[in-house]
Formats: structure tokens, C-alpha cells, sequence
């Protein structure tokens, strides 16, 4: 999943990235009208709408806050209360996703200037606006120097003295009143100058070590769990234009192109589209798998480590046997009308502390729109087969054995159904609402899939 919080005066903020960071990692290409796909050829591509970005870095702002400043040799302290909201903006960038965050809101004050034995009790309104664009490229985060304006107004409610005779007390107080009016602009301009004073810095400072640390959380969540497996992409490339974020990535051989079938994505409502092509899962599959040899539970515990879920106990015979990966082609991958053929390629089956030859285990799943989202319904039951088995040609004992076998064993890694209906943001980001899946779809080798923000309920 972002949030954004800005005190206009004292400058305190904080900005989550928990959401949006772990896409926002790299460089950028050039995009096209629409969602866009870039100019090399990735085999994965994500799309973020400006509506969605706008409210992964929006927020809202209501915030009481402490006064203390310095005016023409008067201390001031008080207390005051901003009301506003920050957006954020896409701005057409081909080379790096660039973002606008803007800030507007308005502060009220009631404060007390103490000078000599004069009490000035002041009202002070302002609307202030600050700015900031920040970049996202292949190293990394870069950021403009933050700047900000405001109107300030302060109006004089009272004025009272240390003194308790009323002749002095009258005389000092429209002593003050006096020269208040006589310096009402200049110190105004002096507390406009000083609210842009703490709120830019503040700014920049806030943005550079929130995104500091949104970057080391992804390094350690997605980057460093991919690189070990080799699923990390090799390129990722970013732009921005006025509607769309694109990042654009490769794993690879880059697929044929053109990378998507024209009009593809036209039957497709989201807010974020993400278009995998079935040669970045191949080449992570290969990079993780090819000769490889794994038990049923370790393939168990890395199952559940790559879609978050609590492993389950191993069993003594999940420990104890184990399949060997085909070396060339450790898994492959179809995507072609709105059907995903998955098959896994062994070269050897141990278990009951013997050795048996491979078998290809593959399964055919079809999208279906539901209510809720999509659907994958496996067709048939798994297909447990010998490497170029000949359709027709029965089994053997042995390998109907070996097929019961696998079956039990993947029965939960390849369900027969798979529901695909929303992606629930973290704790911090309820603003966004929900991502419900409104379309899937598996087109001449790529799998797309849209998402749509729900309402925030």
C-alpha cells in the first residue's frame, strides 16, 4: 500500500509508502496516450491511474499544534489548528515517474506576544500552500527542493498589562494598540516569512527519510525474497504521464512483440492493470527450480512463504519425499483463451526410500467472471503423466502409483479453484478503500488483470 500527515507551522509529517513503493523501484521509459506500455519490451507491466495515486499520497489534515515564535523582539506563544488536505498529482515524465505532492491548508491561531509589560493578544489566520515533486528512478529517490507560500492575517482581540492600576494598565495598553497597528504589515510579512521557513525544510526532510525507509522496508519485504529465488526483475523502468504511472519490468528474454494484442485491455475497468506475460513466470521458474531438488515440505514451506500464508506442519512422508526439477524447462506456462496451462517438469521421484523415474504434473485452469471477481476452475483433475507420454497409452503400476502419489501431495498447491475477487490494503491505508478484480484475462501468452477502488466504507 500511503499516508501523508503536515503540520503546517512546526513542520511535523510523516508519509507511508507501505502500499505503492514496492512498484516504485526503478527507472522510467516513455509512455504513450492511455495506459501506456514501454518502448523495451517487458513481460511485466504495471498501470496505477492518477485517481489511485492521487489518493495513495492524498490525506486529510485536522491537527492541533503549539505557536512559539519570535516578532519584532516580542516572544509569541500560543496555540493553532490546520484544516486542509494534501494531493498529489502525475506529471509527464518519460525518463522517471515524477509526482507532484501538494499541500493546502488553513491555520488559526490564538496567541499572546509578550512585550516589556504589554500583553498583545492576536488572531492569526493564514492559507498556506507548499509544493514538492519527487522522482523515482533506477537510483533510486530524488526530490525538488520543497518551497511553500502563504496569506497571513493577524488580527488584535486585546491588549492587557502586568499592571494593576487602571491608569498605567489604560496608558500602556493604547500605547500598544497604537504602535500594533503602526507594525501590523511588517510583522506580518516577518510571520509569513517564518511559517515558509519551517515548513519547507521540515518538508524536504520528512519526504527524503519516510521514503528512506519505505525503500529498506522493500529491499528487505520484496527485493532481497525475490533475488534470492532469482525472481527479481533485471530491468524496471518508470514514466508518468498526466494519467497513468507505468512501471514497466523484464525478467528475461523479452517476449515477441507487439508485448500486448491491440484492444486488449479495452473490456477491462480498473484503477490498476497489471499485464504479466507467461515468459517472466517461465525464466523465474528456471532461475528457481531447473535441477533442483525439493521435498514436498520444502516445496510446502516455500508455497506458503510466496503468498504469506502459515505453513502447515510437514508430515514424515512430505519430509521424505522429494521431487527433482527438469533442468531445461523446470515449469512452464500458457496463457492463451482466458485458459493458464501450468505444467511441472521432474526428472526424478524419491519417496519410500526409493528412486522413480519423472513426471510431467499439469493442470488447465479457465478465467470466469463471478460477483465477487474472477475464478480459475481447473479443468479435469491434475494430469499426472510420464515426460512425452503418448495420449491413450495406459500406466504402468508403478506410475499409477507415482500419480496417486503427486496428487495427494499438490493437491494444494494446484487447487481445483482458485477465487481472485480483491486485494484488502494495510491498516494504514483504509482511505484507499478496497481493490476489488474486475477482470481477468489470458491473451496470446500475456495474463491481465484489472483492479478498481471500491468506495471507503
Amino acid at each position: 500500500m500511503m499516508r501523508m500527515r503536515l503540520d503546517a507551522i512546526n513542520g511535523r509529517r510523516r508519509l507511508s509508502l507501505a502500499v505503492l513503493l514496492p512498484l516504485l523501484a526503478a527507472s522510467a521509459t516513455r509512455a504513450a496516450d492511455g495506459p501506456p506500455a514501454a518502448e523495451q519490451a517487458p513481460n511485466l507491466i504495471v498501470n496505477i491511474s492518477a485517481k489511485l495515486a492521487g489518493a495513495i499520497f492524498g490525506s486529510s489534515i485536522d491537527r492541533q499544534e503549539p505557536v512559539r515564535d519570535r516578532v519584532l523582539k516580542a516572544e509569541v506563544f500560543g496555540s493553532g489548528r490546520s484544516v486542509g488536505s494534501v494531493t498529489a498529482q502525475l506529471a509527464p515524465s518519460s525518463d522517471r515517474a515524477a509526482i507532484d505532492l501538494i499541500m493546502n491548508t488553513h491555520f488559526t491561531a490564538r496567541n499572546t506576544g509578550y512585550q516589556g509589560p504589554a500583553r498583545l493578544h492576536t488572531l492569526h489566520n493564514a492559507d498556506i500552500e507548499a509544493f514538492k515533486r519527487i522522482y523515482l528512478d533506477a537510483d533510486g529517490f530524488h526530490a525538488d527542493t520543497a518551497w511553500s507560500h502563504n496569506w497571513s492575517n493577524l488580527d488584535l482581540q486585546g491588549v492587557t498589562t502586568r499592571f494593576r492600576g487602571p491608569i498605567l494598565d489604560h496608558a500602556v495598553s493604547r500605547l500598544a494598540t497604537r504602535k500594533f497597528e503602526k507594525k501590523k504589515e511588517k510583522a506580518t510579512q516577518i510571520v509569513e516569512s517564518h511559517v515558509d521557513q519551517r515548513v519547507e525544510p521540515a518538508f524536504d526532510k520528512d519526504v527524503a527519510e519516510q521514503f528512506d525507509s519505505a525503500e529498506r522496508s522493500f529491499k528487505s519485504d520484496i527485493r532481497d525474497p525475490l533475488m534470492r529465488r532469482g525472481a527479481f526483475p533485471d530491468s524496471v523502468t518508470m514514466s508518468t504521464t498526466a494519467e497513468w504511472l507505468t512501471i514497466a519490468m523484464r525478467l528475461g528474454d523479452a517476449p515477441p512483440r507487439p508485448p500486448i494484442p491491440p484492444g486488449a485491455t479495452d473490456r477491462i475497468d480498473f484503477d490498476l492493470l497489471v499485464r504479466l506475460h507467461e515468459s517472466y513466470l517461465r525464466t523465474a521458474a528456471k532461475r528457481m527450480f531447473a535441477g533442483k531438488t525439493y521435498s514436498m515440505a520444502q516445496l510446502r514451506a516455500e508455497f506458503a512463504e510466496m503468498t504469506k500464508t502459515k505453513p502447515q506442519e510437514p508430515t514424515d512422508e512430505e519430509k521424505s519425499t522429494a521431487l527433482t526439477f527438469a533442468a531445461d524447462e523446470p515449469v512452464s506456462v500458457r496463457f492463451a483463451d482466458d485458459q493458464v496451462r501450468l505444467t511441472i517438469h521432474t526428472t526424478l521421484l524419491a519417496a519410500n526410500g526409493r528412486e522413480y523415474p519423472g513426471m510431467d504434473i499439469g493442470a488447465i485452469y479457465r478465467l470466469e467472471k463471478t460477483t465477487q471477481g474472477v475464478r480459475a476452475i481447473r479443468q479435469g483433475d491434475l494430469q499426472v503423466y510420464p515426460p512425452n507420454h503418448v495420449p491413450g497409452t495406459p500406466l504402468n503400476s508403478r506410475q499409477i502409483s507415482q500419480r496417486a502419489l503427486l496428487k495427494r501431495h499438490l493437491g494444494e498447491v494446484i487447487p481445483p479453484t482458485v477465487d481472485l475477487n480483491q486485494v484488502t490494503p494495510p491498516e494504514s491505508q483504509k482511505k484507499l478503500g478496497t481493490l476489488v478484480i474486475t477482470q481477468a484475462h489470458a491473451i496470446n501468452g500475456w495474463l491481465l488483470v484489472g483492479l478498481a477502488q471500491s468506495e471507503v466504507k
